[in-house]
């Protein structure tokens, strides 16, 4: 599985798209195996929080399948990751 770090920029029922550090921008499905729920993802969103996200490929829909998502420190960034929702 890949991971990409960055902020969330906004939230529609079970996609939400990241930007990274280096402003590229991502679109994420939560994966049905994910323990995340939709209803979970606009809080994200409005604190624009950073997050890691893992996931991986799936030629079945357009963008990609969100297996877990950690939400990083806001202050400190070296200090690990909370997890917030992990498959």
């Amino acid at each position: 599985m890949k991971r990409v770090e960055g902020t969330v920029l906004f939230t529609q029922e079970s996609r939400f798209m990241l930007e990274t550090d280096a402003g590229e921008r991502h679109l994420f499905i939560l994966s049905h195996k994910a323990s995340a729920e939709a209803q979970q993802l606009p809080p994200l969103q409005h604190r624009q929080a950073r997050v890691r996200v893992t996931y991986d490929n799936d030629p079945a829909i357009i963008g990609y399948a969100a297996h877990a998502i950690d939400v990083l420190p806001e202050q400190r960034r070296g200090q690990g990751a909370r997890q917030w929702a992990r498959q």
